[in-house]
């Protein structure tokens, strides 16, 4: 599906038809409806920690103490983007889940609007509509949405990073200015979720052209590249001067490894390699009593022994990207789907929509890919949803950890719908 460039660029300053307008309302619609539901939402886990951090900023201007160390002190286990997101919200409406909920949604038309103009720029006009419709009503997207966690922010920055990368690359203008707009957000990006650090791979391939030394090539790349550092520096300068030591932006991996990398998920016969708090790790508990220890030497100690872990163990990283890869595609059974659910406030029957709603969509993307969606576009964009899956799996095996590559399965499963679309205009003879 070849789409001309002069055409895609006379298109793009039309306004938006009025289907894009009513699908957009429809993906208000559904998400505010789900954000307004009495669904008993009781904040637990990280919808209760990131609560917690953004009462205190609305309250108090601050991040709080820490709550992992035993001696309190300053904390940066959280990245800080969602909490502050979350705390202005707060903020501005009073301490209400509900609004927060709502500014959500919005957010959420955010990201279907921008996997509309992905599918847009991608494929052309009918594709990107028909990646908007799907988006609009597709269940992952929107239950993740509908629980306090900092997807809700971290996704439209990682689609607006790929989105301004695509329109320099596509169209050939204003290339510096795309790229910085790039980096601006791949920075904000990163302070929502680490792991969109990523993004910079893809990122530097879509922009790097030839000849590969010469200015023209190099200044976006620089302009995104540094814009990115100016975003993300100041909050590893706080971080370096409260704990005495490089903290780039958050303690959290630390955690997440030692709870991985241990004896005891290990040999957890019903869910093996999956991640448990620190805490509850024999191995580790005693550190978090030690009042000697701020959250990031606690951080250190904890991440240590997950290496030694691994190092001695090196069969285990192996089964842990087996389990963890399964767990993150929902091939151990509805019942991950659940467990999965449960802490977002969400019960059986949401479960079942979230895992029916992502597996016709995955079906519908492998078909995409057999029928040519690949061909024609940059290889780099879809390595984006290889590499998040990379720096996922060894450690993190849940469908909420999904959320950065549900966008490329809807793309796919909408150059599937367009591709039949297609053929059946040019079998009746309209198009």
């Amino acid at each position: 599906m070849q789409v001309d460039v002069a055409t895609l660029s006379e298109t793009g300053r039309r306004r938006p038809p009025l289907p894009v307008w009513l699908l957009l309302g429809l993906a208000l619609a559904v998400r505010v409806v789900v954000a307004l539901a009495d669904r008993n939402i009781r904040l637990v886990d990280d919808p209760a920690d990131y609560h917690r951090l953004a009462v205190s900023l609305a309250h108090h201007h601050s991040f709080g103490p820490s709550v992992l160390a035993a001696g309190g002190g300053p904390t940066a286990f959280r990245p800080p983007l969602y909490p502050l997101f979350l705390g202005a919200v707060y903020a501005v409406a009073g301490v209400s889940v509900g609004a927060a909920l709502v500014a959500q949604a919005v957010l959420g038309v955010v990201v279907v609007a921008l996997v509309g103009i992905l599918g847009w720029q991608l494929w052309g006009r009918r594709a990107g509509l028909v990646a908007l419709g799907l988006a609009a009503v597709y269940p992952p997207l929107i239950l993740v949405g509908g629980s306090l966690l900092s997807e809700s922010v971290a996704l439209p920055l990682e689609l607006g990073v790929l989105a301004a990368v695509l329109e320099a690359r596509r169209t050939g203008r204003h290339v510096t200015r795309w790229a910085a707009v790039a980096g601006v957000l791949l920075g904000l990006a990163v302070l929502a979720r680490p792991t969109n650090g990523v993004l910079a791979v893809p990122l530097a391939l879509l922009l790097w052209g030839r000849p590969l030394l010469a200015r023209r090539t190099l200044a976006p790349l620089a302009a995104a590249a540094g814009l990115a550092v100016v975003v993300v520096v100041p909050w590893t300068i706080r971080n370096t001067e409260a704990f005495d030591r490089v903290v780039l932006v958050s303690t959290s991996n630390s955690f997440v490894v030692g709870g991985v990398y241990n004896r005891t998920a290990d040999h957890d016969s019903r869910h093996p390699a999956l991640w448990r708090p620190p805490t509850a790790v024999p191995g580790l508990a005693p550190l978090f009593h030690d009042p000697t220890l701020d959250e990031a030497e606690l951080a250190k100690r904890v991440d240590d022994a997950g290496r030694r872990y691994i190092r001695a163990h090196p069969g285990y990283l192996a089964r842990s990207v087996f389990w963890n890869g399964a767990r993150l595609f929902d091939l151990t059974g509805p019942d991950q789907a659940l467990d999965a659910a449960r802490p977002l406030g969400y019960g059986r029957t949401a479960a079942d929509v979230w895992l029916a709603g992502y597996a016709l969509g995955a079906v519908l993307a492998v078909i995409g890919v057999a029928v040519g969606a690949l061909r024609g576009t940059p290889r780099a964009f879809w390595l984006t949803a290889l590499l998040f899956v990379a720096v996922t799996i060894p450690t993190l095996g849940t469908s909420r950890y999904r959320a950065p590559v549900e966008p490329f399965i809807l793309l796919l499963a909408a150059f599937t719908i367009t591709h039949l679309i297609n053929r059946r205009a040019g079998a009746t003879g309209h198009e």
